[in-house]
């Protein structure tokens, strides 16, 4: 989801559920909150409170600090990795 990269990279910290890529973009506690897709109505409230209480200010720094890992070239960096480290494993062979 790029919201959650978006909203990364804009500082805003996210409540959301266990939506594909939440794990890697929200650190919960740091940069937001990750739910269950079944949660309920109290369930989300009362994590958005947490959040609150728990002072926006300094997930808003860590989610422009995280942000930087999604950028396009850390993207690119880490996908060229990937595919080195596949070369790498099978014998160099291009099959």
């Amino acid at each position: 989801p790029y919201t959650l990269l978006e909203a990364l990279s804009h500082g805003v910290p996210t409540l959301t559920t266990g939506v594909g890529g939440a794990e890697e973009a929200v650190l919960p506690g740091v940069t937001g909150a990750i739910v269950p897709v079944d949660a309920s109505p109290e369930a989300l409230a009362e994590q958005a409170l947490t959040m609150i209480e728990g002072g926006l200010s300094a997930m808003r720094v860590a989610s422009l600090e995280h942000a930087r890992r999604f950028t396009v070239d850390a993207m690119v960096t880490r996908t060229e990795r990937i595919y080195e480290e596949a070369i790498r494993v099978a014998g160099g062979r291009r099959d």
